[in-house]
């Protein structure tokens, strides 16, 4: 670790490292069909300027249309940062969590940094400030950002959405915090120690980022930086933006069996399962409404008062 001490940050596509040189940090990014998306994020990967030796690990999971060919672009411009994955058949398709396993295991940094293929970077400096936080904070097993949020669909941003929304978009720090209010924090953002890493999907989960912070905030601390450095691209439907008020629902659900397995895992006070439970009957109670769920409907009265449940 030293060795990386003292340097000036370069820029990680201008610099040449030992052909020996080990990873610090391995840039994990999984893209499906995003022809339209994947340029800016391979951008924002290399203009990132650093003290330290970066992998850049592409999975492309079996694209139908140009994202493999704008990824072999790049690959052969940069192939000693580069190092792709394309998959001949669809691997998401298969089992969760199947693609991260896959990426976990080739990664050779020391620490983690995630982008989706349709979200980027704008800050050249994400990397070095997330790698100096942690490296001086070694009871800090994760360091997040701000990010701001593009809406594909009506090109409108929500800048700094930590800063300027903080009532729509909490902060969570807080085990406890984040179960109750399934708290999020955009993977596009994340920079994190490789041991925690693996995560265990039960099969009724529907977030896989919602377990891997409760993972992380149960065995160690989070920090977020005021910076703004990453841009989330919100899509007119994927998997956590979907279309019809069914999938919404059976999302939530999937979030909800998360919260409670948590619970149950950790032992923890009665108190905290039912404020779980109300919050969910909540939130989701006009969509059960609408789907005529008549049993989950009268769940959903143990929970709400009659006067909430007669407004809606």
């Amino acid at each position: 670790m030293s060795n990386y001490r003292n340097r000036v940050p370069i820029c990680i596509c201008e610099t040449t490292w030992p052909e020996n040189a080990t990873p610090l940090v391995s840039i994990q990014c999984i893209t499906y069909n995003h022809e339209n998306y994947i340029r800016d994020a391979i951008e924002g990967f290399l203009m990132q300027k650093t003290t330290f030796p970066v992998e850049i690990l592409i999975h492309d999971d079996a694209s139908t249309d140009n994202t493999a060919h704008i990824i072999r672009e790049y690959e052969a411009r940069y192939p000693q940062l580069i190092k792709p994955i394309y998959q001949k058949e669809n691997q998401y398709s298969k089992r969760k969590g199947l693609i991260t396993k896959i990426q976990n295991e080739r990664s050779k940094g020391k620490y983690i940094a995630k982008c989706e293929g349709d979200d980027y970077w704008i800050d050249p400096l994400k990397l070095q400030k997330q790698y100096d936080f942690l490296n001086n904070n070694p009871d800090y097993g994760l360091v997040a950002t701000d990010f701001s949020i593009y809406n594909q669909a009506t090109g409108k941003i929500k800048e700094s959405v930590f800063k300027y929304q903080p009532r729509k978009f909490p902060v969570y720090t807080d085990f406890e915090d984040f179960l109750i209010n399934a708290g999020y924090m955009a993977p596009c953002t994340w920079f994190f120690r490789a041991e925690h890493r693996t995560i265990h999907i039960n099969k009724s989960a529907s977030d896989g980022t919602f377990i891997f912070f409760l993972n992380i905030l149960w065995n160690s601390k989070i920090f977020v930086l005021n910076d703004t450095t990453t841009v989330y691209r919100e899509l007119p439907e994927s998997a956590s933006h979907i279309k019809s008020i069914e999938g919404r629902y059976k999302r939530e659900l999937g979030i909800l069996n998360t919260q409670l397995f948590y619970i149950k895992k950790y032992n923890l006070h009665d108190s905290l399962k039912e404020n779980v439970l109300s919050r969910h009957y909540k939130k989701v109670l006009p969509s059960l409404i609408v789907l005529g769920y008549q049993r989950e409907i009268q769940d959903a009265k143990k929970y709400i008062a009659p006067k909430r449940i007669r407004f809606i």
